[in-house]
């Protein structure tokens, strides 16, 4: 998949995650022929521009309040590809302050993605990664959505007292609870595609790798663990 298709798909399926989980809030049941009906009427809801606008904006928002879901997924791939790389050095002796160095911000994810984007292996490998991240974002947007339906559905039911809308509910929280383990289980496959990744960058650019870390500390003895004469009377 290429940037481009996830930068479409990453419009369009919020956009349509939104419109699927709340367009029975106005319908009168779950009737499947009451629902086609109204999906054929109003088809221009989900011609692209709408859903793409829709998902726009959802985008914009979620980057924020779908974090609980999405954060906790990306920080231990992002862990994993840091220590990894740092491990591919463990020859330079870096010390516990260099280590710190590095890994704050996203010093050593830039390193990461200069690499990939350089090499047309790891490139190739990318493209089944962007695709598992579409598949884990995704994920984390219909969470998120689903635990704002419940809440709007409970009220809606007693608001307007239709019986559809507590099936609703109960149907939100049911999915929701099965996207849990599928979170889960899609951030593994993550790891080992990054892995695969990881195993090319150690295999083939070990030295530039370790020659970009020394350049980011900007003396290489910051990494190394030095020995004080004065604390070692023995080294002469």
């Amino acid at each position: 998949m290429d940037q481009q298709t996830l930068k479409t798909l990453r419009l369009i399926i919020p956009g349509m995650l939104v419109v699927i989980v709340f367009l029975p809030l106005f319908l009168k049941g779950l009737n499947p022929a009451q629902v086609g009906g109204t999906l054929f009427r109003f088809e221009t809801l989900f011609s692209i521009g709408v859903v793409a606008g829709i998902g726009g904006l959802f985008y914009v928002v979620n980057l924020v309040i779908r974090r609980p879901f999405f954060q906790p997924q990306l920080i231990p791939i992002q862990e994993n590809i840091k220590e990894k790389l740092l491990g591919f050095c463990a020859n330079e002796t870096l010390n516990p302050t260099a280590r710190k160095h590095l890994r704050e911000g996203r010093r050593l994810m830039t390193v990461f993605y200069h690499f990939v984007d350089n090499d047309e292996s790891l490139k190739e490998k990318a493209k089944s990664i962007r695709l598992n991240g579409l598949v884990m974002s995704s994920i984390a947007d219909l969470m998120f959505l689903l635990c704002m339906a419940i809440p709007v559905y409970l009220v809606a039911y007693w608001a307007f007292r239709r019986p559809h809308y507590v099936v609703m509910g109960l149907l939100c929280a049911g999915v929701n609870a099965l996207c849990w383990p599928m979170i889960v289980t899609v951030r593994k496959r993550h790891i080992e595609l990054s892995d695969e990744q990881l195993d090319h960058i150690g295999l083939y650019y070990r030295e530039e790798l370790c020659n970009t870390l020394r350049m980011i500390l900007g003396d290489s003895r910051i990494g190394q663990n030095k020995q004080d004469s004065s604390n070692h009377p023995d080294t002469g």
